[in-house]
């Protein structure tokens, strides 16, 4: 046997044995699939929301007490979205999901730590989106500005505010008369501190004005200013 064949016949086992061992790899990663790994409860709550098994479960990025933030990220284009999921022990609260609204997380109780690795801004506005949706966006901007004017005086740097979504209280004045007033008080914390701050917001209609007041736990003034509705 020449040397030229000899070398055709090393060159071709050398493919087939090489071609061999790619279909053995491919279907060792195929039926073992690495990728499904990760905390097994995690896994079970996001094949229960997306019908896919096709995704991978990263380590804990945030830990507080029995709540964990993890990463998904889909091994296939479209099997599901890369995004945060919250658990609470074994139980998913949120996610996955790349457009949870900031009350979701505040609604749901989720610690401030692992809110903070998701949405970067410098004060946490708990309960506006809620407040915004329901009395209009242009009116939670004033009473952003107002709750900021009153930590400027009280010299706190503002890092929370949490509205009390379950204080709120609202009538209207004379509803059938011209000269309609409505009023909506609520309560809210700044920060962590549990002290209570009394929100009144009073809309003139007739006039198209707006005063919003602030008031301390004990019935001091800290804010009150006239706007012109928009």
């Amino acid at each position: 046997m020449s040397d030229d064949s000899r070398k055709r016949r090393l060159i071709a086992l050398g493919v087939g044995v090489g071609f061999v061992v790619i279909v053995m790899i491919v279907a060792i990663i195929n039926i073992a699939k690495p990728w499904r790994s990760g905390d097994p409860a995690v896994r079970k709550a996001v094949v229960a929301v997306s019908s896919t098994e096709d995704f991978t479960v990263s380590k804990p990025l945030v830990t507080d007490g029995e709540w964990k933030l993890y990463w998904i990220d889909p091994v296939t284009k479209g099997a599901c979205e890369s995004a945060p999921a919250v658990m609470k022990g074994d139980r998913m609260v949120i996610g996955p999901g790349t457009d949870v609204p900031l009350d979701d997380f505040y609604k749901a109780g989720v610690p401030d730590k692992i809110v903070r690795y998701i949405f970067k801004d410098d004060v946490l506005w708990y309960g506006f989106e809620t407040y915004g949706g329901k009395y209009g966006r242009d009116n939670a901007g004033l009473v952003k500005s107002a709750i900021q004017a009153v930590a400027m005086k009280l010299n706190i740097r503002l890092n929370k505010v949490s509205l009390d979504l379950g204080s709120f209280k609202g009538e209207i004045n004379e509803p059938k008369g011209e000269n309609q007033v409505g009023v909506l008080r609520f309560s809210f914390t700044i920060n962590n501190d549990k002290r209570k701050y009394i929100l009144t917001f009073t809309n003139f209609m007739s006039i198209n004005k707006i005063t919003i007041n602030i008031d301390d736990e004990n019935g001091q003034t800290l804010f009150n200013k006239t706007f012109n509705a928009s």
